[in-house]
């Protein structure tokens, strides 16, 4: 089983360009004929006539031969020799062509990338020879596992790729599955394989074929560095775009727009009383090309502009007037961009009456210029919020660095807390260390006045969420049934 990856060319060196057979066959018959001519005499010209009608008739015989071999050159050239999937070069010219279909169509189109993990355990345990045996079996369950709903290609050593159109993620993660499932019946002596894959799809995630294989490559990446063994589909959060001229380009038109972001303001609400607190700002973005929020701002900072983005989104957010008296201003700011120039220039020298929220997606480092931006920020009145806490990388362990004012609760622990006692055993966790550090525990999508009511049993002291009011325009209140329960 060999680990280096596909040469995008394979096949080449045996692949004459279209027509090339063709056209070497009349050229013989016609030369043929020509040296008939020149060699040959006769009694009236009839030896030159009868031979030279020969050539051609004869080269006419061969074109139909020519033309199948030609066909059948032309599809080794698309062939993976070891699997019979469509290798490198077959693969991308049927993503262009679906994607194409997907385009004229209006429709969708998803892309599954394949890793078979524990590769280099196979050969060194039982060699080369037996590990393309195994890649073998690997391409038949691959293929079956698309049950001609698309097309299936070995497009590395050990990577696979299924192109599956007219679906969406959600379809292509059971394809997804249902493949990782098929790889890991195969027989190894001694060794138990398994499969990681990522998923994008069009035009969710991207619109085009490059960044769709970006994209799903780095779903994949993210699963493999998950522990291996399972399916990611791609999140904005956790696979950066990364950077590229047109991905650059669209974000620099964006900022140069009149009104690049439009913000929205959720209500937070304090739980045991009903009342309002504030607001959180968000970020609604109606230029094209449509992406939501995430995207956006993964792609500004897989492009080295997130903090400009950010920045105006902070402007944007702090434009309104009119905030009801005795409420805060949320504005959500990553760790990489809390520190820098554009941020820094976007923030009043007056921060009180508002809270900076620090997503936890993303990993807050020991480093000093943090600390002392965070200091900074409290001297200048502004409270600080962990977001999305118990998602990302550390949990508790992010909290107690960063010592916040406020802990955000993510909307998964929140999801159906009414009927989870496992949800309810962590929120309970997360408001003990509040209530022992003075912070405040702000519970995020809610959902259902059940949810509502639980959070409320387990002292959190606010929340937000659809339940209680829905982002809006400054400067909604809260649902009159909500603040009642």
């Amino acid at each position: 089983m060999r680990q280096s990856r596909s040469n995008p060319n394979a096949g080449e060196s045996r692949r004459f360009p279209p027509g090339l057979l063709l056209s070497a066959a009349v050229g013989f018959g016609v030369l043929w004929a020509g040296v008939v001519v020149l060699a040959t005499g006769g009694v009236d010209g009839v030896p030159l006539l009868v031979l030279g009608c020969a050539g051609v008739v004869g080269t006419a015989a061969l074109l139909p031969m020519i033309r199948r071999h030609e066909a059948e050159l032309e599809g080794l050239s698309r062939t993976d020799p070891l699997t019979g999937l469509a290798n490198h070069r077959g693969f991308h010219q049927a993503l262009a062509r679906q994607l194409e279909r997907a385009r004229r169509a209006d429709g969708r189109l998803a892309l599954v990338m394949l890793d078979v993990d524990h590769v280099k355990a196979v050969n060194d345990a039982h060699g080369h020879s037996y590990g393309d045996e195994v890649l073998r079996s690997i391409g038949k369950r691959v293929r079956i596992a698309v049950s001609g709903q698309g097309t299936a290609a070995r497009v590395g050593g050990e990577e696979f790729a299924l192109i599956i159109p007219d679906r969406d993620a959600e379809a292509a993660y059971e394809v997804a599955e249902r493949a990782r499932d098929a790889v890991s019946t195969v027989p190894v002596r001694g060794i138990e394989l398994s499969c990681s894959a990522g998923v994008a799809a069009y035009p969710d995630d991207a619109e085009d074929a490059a960044n769709l294989c970006q994209l799903a490559e780095g779903a994949l990446h993210w699963a493999k560095r998950r522990g291996k063994g399972r399916t990611r589909r791609f999140d904005p959060g956790h696979v950066p775009l990364g950077w590229t001229r047109r991905g650059a380009s669209e974000v620099e038109e964006l900022l140069g727009s009149k009104q690049p972001i439009t913000p929205v303001f959720q209500p937070v609400v304090a739980l045991a009383s009903g009342h309002l607190v504030g607001y959180e700002a968000l970020s609604r973005f109606t230029d094209s090309p449509k992406r939501s929020p995430e995207a956006w701002f993964a792609q500004a900072h897989g492009c080295g502009l997130g903090p400009d983005l950010e920045a105006a989104a902070i402007r944007a957010a702090l434009e309104p007037v009119g905030r009801p008296l005795g409420t805060h201003l949320a504005v959500n700011i990553s760790p990489s961009a809390l520190t820098s120039s554009p941020v820094i220039r976007s923030l009043p020298r007056d921060l009180t009456g508002i809270v900076i929220e620090i997503t936890e997606h993303e990993f807050v480092s020991d480093d000093d210029d943090l600390a002392d931006v965070l200091s900074e920020l409290r001297e200048r009145g502004a409270l600080i919020a962990i977001d999305d806490a118990g998602a990302g990388y550390a949990g508790l362990t992010q909290v107690m660095r960063v010592r916040p004012d406020i802990v955000k609760l993510d909307r998964n622990l929140t999801t159906g807390i009414h009927a989870d006692p496992a949800r309810m055993v962590l929120v309970e966790s997360f408001v003990r260390f509040a209530r022992r550090t003075g912070a405040i525990v702000c519970a995020e999508g809610i959902e259902s006045l059940d949810e509502l009511a639980v959070l409320g049993d387990l002292d959190v002291q606010w929340g937000q969420g659809y339940a209680l009011a829905r982002p809006s325009e400054p400067w909604a209140l809260v649902s009159p049934v909500a603040a009642e329960v």
